[in-house]
Formats: structure tokens, sequence, C-alpha cells
């Protein structure tokens, strides 16, 4: 009978230093048995992709196996191009992966058995993005997980510093795991009303504009997703001019919202709803 010991978070990065973010750790009463090995079988977005064997661990007699299922998954993460001013679903960044573990030996000691048989007997599932947290960030999964209850605190998926220098014909992008996680150790993620605010300073320190909101419209989410969106100059500028950024009554704000007069900007998700 398989037991898994051990298996990633909910939400993992495909990558990390040591490459064990994405292990999964086994045992069967079985592995002493002749030529007894795990089976992996991993499974992206519902399509079967590869089975392979493990050799149980015989150090000091454990037998226990452990399966790395994040080698397989690099190979299905790739980038997403961004070059629209609304947000993006980021299809070829995150992907959602099943493993489904089985053990096989010809069923002796000694291997006087004809056959071989696999028999599954547990599953891991989970999701992945293509980026990795290192070990000075102390951080889990939730910790990016943008929703009503954590937008304005959570973080969205970027080791850039929180102030940056911008030209005002630049484009800009932030990536956010879209979702809300509660309860137990693979919580169930839903989906929340979610808008941009913006606060836009003159160069006279005072406001321009005070919290103004483009609600990013809504997202089906049986499954957390990766979504980018737009944030330069020109991308809040073309938000405004197509009437989606509005003031705290809901009505459309003037344009530019950003000009040549602008010190900086301030942006942050929250659950506004109009």
């Amino acid at each position: 009978m398989i037991t898994v010991l051990a298996q990633p978070a909910l939400i993992t990065p495909v990558y990390s230093i040591d490459g064990y973010n994405l292990a999964i750790v086994v045992d069967s009463d079985l592995s002493a048995l002749y030529s007894f090995r795990y089976v992996q079988e991993v499974t992206i977005d519902g399509d079967l992709i590869t089975q392979t064997r493990v050799a149980p661990n015989v150090v000091n007699g454990l037998g226990k196996g452990v399966l790395q299922p994040n080698r397989i998954l690099e190979d299905f993460l790739s980038y997403d191009l961004h070059n629209v001013f609304d947000f993006k679903v980021c299809e070829n960044s995150f992907i959602q992966w099943s493993v489904r573990i089985g053990e096989e030996s010809d069923g002796t000691l000694d291997g006087t058995g004809s056959e071989f048989e696999v028999v599954f007997g547990a599953t891991a599932t989970g999701y992945s993005w293509n980026g990795t947290i290192q070990y000075a960030d102390d951080f889990t999964y939730t910790d990016f997980l943008m929703g009503a209850t954590g937008a304005s605190s959570n973080r969205f998926l970027t080791n850039a510093p929180s102030t940056q220098d911008i030209n005002i014909t630049e484009s800009s992008f932030i990536y956010w795991l879209n979702g809300v996680a509660s309860g137990g150790v693979t919580p169930p993620i839903t989906s929340t009303p979610m808008a941009l605010r913006v606060n836009v300073i003159n160069s006279s320190g005072g406001f321009t504009t005070s919290n103004i909101y483009y609600v990013i419209p809504s997202i089906p989410l049986a499954n957390p997703e990766m979504i980018s969106l737009a944030v330069g100059p020109p991308d809040l500028n073309a938000l405004a001019d197509a009437g989606l950024v509005v003031d705290e009554d809901g009505d459309p704000v003037e344009t530019p919202i950003i000009s040549c007069d602008t010190l900086y900007y301030t942006i942050r998700l929250t659950d506004f709803t109009i």
C-alpha cells in the first residue's frame, strides 16, 4: 500500500535552488519486494504526459521514494507576452498538474515472479508557475494570492522594488495569483471582485486624482489563475480613454490620468466594486 509522507503546497513555483520544492515523498509496505519501483504518472491540465519509475531508497532499509515531477513540469511552462492595455490570463506561465502514484514489482522477494504489475494507490495534485522563491524569501503561496482579504497586503509575482522609475510612454506589467484560499492543507481557491486602485500625485506634491479604480472584469474561477495587468502611464491612460477608470461613485474620470505633470502614482489591488 502506498503512503504519501510529504507533498508540495497547493501552489508551488516550478523552480527552486535545491530542486526539492515539488518533491513527493512516499512509502510502501511492498518496497522490499524484488525489482520494486515507485511509479509516477504525470498529468498536466488534464492530459497524460508521461509515466516514470523511481527505485526505493534502500539506505538503512527505509525503502522510501522521492518523486520529483518538477523536471517534467518545467518543459510545459514558458511565458506570456502582454501586448494589450487590459488584463490577461497567463495560460503559458501557470499549469495544473496531478501525479498518480503507484507501485510495481513481480510480487516476490527473490525475483521468481513471471509478471510485473503496477497498482496505483495515491494521487498528489497542485498548481505551478514559471518562477522560484529564494531561500531568503520566507513566503508561501498564500502570500501571493490576491483576494478580498489579502489584496492590500499580499505580494505581486516579482522581485522588483516597490518604487520604480518609469517613462511617460513606457508600459509596465504586474502579475499575481488570482483567488482566495481558505481552510485545510489544500484549501479551495475562490474568486472575488477585484479592482486596481490608483492615486496620482502631481509635481506640486498634491493629489491630481485620489482613489480612482479600474474594475477588473469578473474571471470565472474554477481554479486559481495567474493574471497580468498593464499599469504603465500609456496603459492606464488607455483604460481611462475607454471609460474603464472610474471614481468612487462609479463615474468615468477625466483623461489623461497620468501626464508630464505627474510626480508619481501608486497602484494597489483592492476588492472595490461598483
